[in-house]
């Protein structure tokens, strides 16, 4: 049988715990460097990254959003039909017994 792997997303590991320890006991001034120096070697990664490379990774960006966009919308689309199916099964339903109502009333 083939189950699915459970996620670990809402999993603290050791080393998220440690990360979390280690910035907790940092001062302000320590984190306020640590945060400039990984902003300065992304400015760098970004500036050493060939126009035609960067331009190719934002679309592929870009389309992987519109996709899952997409993919959302249309489960919402199905969620909203599937109530608006239960909405007038339940519609009929009711003017069948209110039609079979009215059917007894005449027939007595």
């Amino acid at each position: 049988m083939n189950e699915r792997r459970r996620s670990n997303l809402g999993h603290r590991t050791r080393r998220a715990e440690a990360i979390q320890r280690l910035w907790a006991n940092q001062t302000q001034e320590i984190q306020a460097s640590t945060s400039e120096g990984s902003r300065r070697r992304m400015v760098q990664i970004c500036a050493e990254e060939p126009s035609e490379q960067r331009a190719a990774r934002l679309e592929d960006v870009r389309l992987q959003a519109r996709r899952s966009r997409s993919v959302a919308s249309d489960l919402l689309r199905s969620q909203q039909n599937e109530r608006d199916k239960m909405r007038m099964a339940e519609r009929r339903q009711q003017e069948v017994a209110a039609s079979n109502k009215e059917l007894c009333l005449t027939i007595t």
